[in-house]
């Protein structure tokens, strides 16, 4: 089902599934070239396969999570970049997964910089809190001051999960606004 909304907004599509497409800067049916027509009459042939394979996987989803004591929320995006998505309307807090952000905003830094994982981070008692989860502290809580390369404070985060190394992390790349998705993510992509 189609309909035509006017020459600034273009032809609307209306797909199965609750899908809908618009095709800007496209004249009036009646006044398409055989090229327009073309391409608007194989979408009408390919939008409903489309939709039904991501119904398909949408529901296929739906069965695996179904039962389950947990709230799942689940985004598969495929090389032409569809999306299907399960429950994502649902804010899932980041818990330790911000440590991989955090980790590729350093990786960043320390690339624009030039600097070695091998440099080493002063840390100091203050540093070290002893009522979270933390190996480091295990290792070095009774310590003074003490020095390690980001390799290894890199490695407690990430690998161990440690707490602690995310947050002397964070003080070395300037904070948690640092890890800003505008800030870094272009140099990944360009």
């Amino acid at each position: 089902m189609y309909s035509w909304l006017g020459k600034s907004k273009g032809l609307q599509i209306k797909a199965p599934f609750n899908y809908t497409f618009y095709l800007c800067n496209v004249k009036r049916i009646k006044t398409m070239n055989r090229l327009n027509k073309y391409i608007v009459s194989s979408l009408f042939f390919a939008l409903p396969v489309l939709c039904q394979a991501q119904a398909t996987l949408r529901s296929q989803i739906e069965a695996v999570i179904k039962g389950k004591k947990a709230q799942v929320g689940v985004c598969v995006i495929n090389q032409q970049g569809d999306t299907v998505t399960v429950n994502n309307r649902i804010h899932y807090p980041m818990m330790s997964v911000m440590k991989f952000h955090e980790a590729l905003a350093l990786l960043n830094k320390m690339n624009a910089k030039k600097t070695s994982l091998d440099t080493e981070i002063l840390i100091r008692p203050s540093d070290l809190f002893p009522k979270t989860y933390s190996p480091m502290y295990q290792k070095y809580g009774n310590k003074k001051s003490f020095s390690l390369p980001i390799k290894d404070v890199l490695k407690y985060s990430i690998s161990f999960s440690d707490n602690n190394a995310c947050d002397i992390l964070f003080r070395y790349i300037g904070g948690p606004q640092s890890v800003d998705r505008k800030r870094w993510i272009t140099t990944f992509t360009s």
